[in-house]
């Protein structure tokens, strides 16, 4: 088994009602839906990893951090060569200026922007409709628990 390592954004945007929106993106690859998120490349900083993720497959650039709240999935999976894959995978929360999105079409198949009551239905794993829920807590009272 080998260990894959993985960051991503959680982003959120406040609309008229108050009410927190997140987006959910389709992976072309495995056909599931999660939050953007990808590996680090040469020389990146997770943080610096996981916000070119969150601009190659949404567009969106204009963020700001809660440096408080990073949460983690971790996962097993068997990759397409039949590959035994560990993997983790640690999110920012990020807060998004701007509801518009561009998504990437070479990873991305689409992208829904949802309510975060309605991610929990959208996302594919048990483990991300967790992490949701921890999500929601996170802004309701202040913090989590992991």
């Amino acid at each position: 088994m080998i260990q894959e390592f993985a960051y991503g954004i959680i982003p959120l945007y406040k609309n008229l009602d108050g009410e927190y929106e997140t987006l959910i993106v389709k992976q072309k690859k495995w056909g599931h839906r999660c939050f953007p998120k990808w590996h680090i490349e040469f020389a990146e900083t997770p943080l610096q990893a996981a916000h070119r993720e969150l601009h190659e497959e949404s567009g969106i650039t204009d963020i700001d951090i809660d440096e408080k709240a990073f949460f983690e999935l971790h996962y097993n999976y068997t990759d397409t060569d039949r590959t035994e894959v560990e993997k983790y995978v640690w999110f920012y929360l990020w807060f998004v200026k701007k509801k518009e999105v561009q998504i990437e079409l070479q990873e991305i198949e689409d992208s829904k922007r949802v309510s975060l009551s309605e991610a929990i239905n959208e996302v594919t794993y048990l483990s991300t409709k967790d992490l949701v829920q921890k999500v929601k807590n996170y802004l309701k009272i202040g913090w989590y628990i992991s």
